[in-house]
């Protein structure tokens, strides 16, 4: 996987956009704008989640 692959995370079903990848670590931030404080536990409109490669999977449009 490569910066600005479209991905899907395992764990919890997000889709977004890959924007960072640092020793190991993938930065997903979420394709959905969401409420500042949501069920998700993930503050920010564009929330942002830290990754492993195995936690991802390609999504193809």
């Amino acid at each position: 996987m490569e910066l600005f692959d479209h991905v899907r995370i395992k764990r919890n079903g997000v889709t977004g956009i890959i924007v960072d990848i640092s020793n190991g670590v993938y930065i997903v931030e979420d394709d959905i704008e969401r409420d500042p404080v949501d069920s998700t536990g993930y503050y920010g409109r564009w929330p942002l989640y830290d990754c492993k490669i195995s936690d991802l999977e390609p999504v193809t449009d």
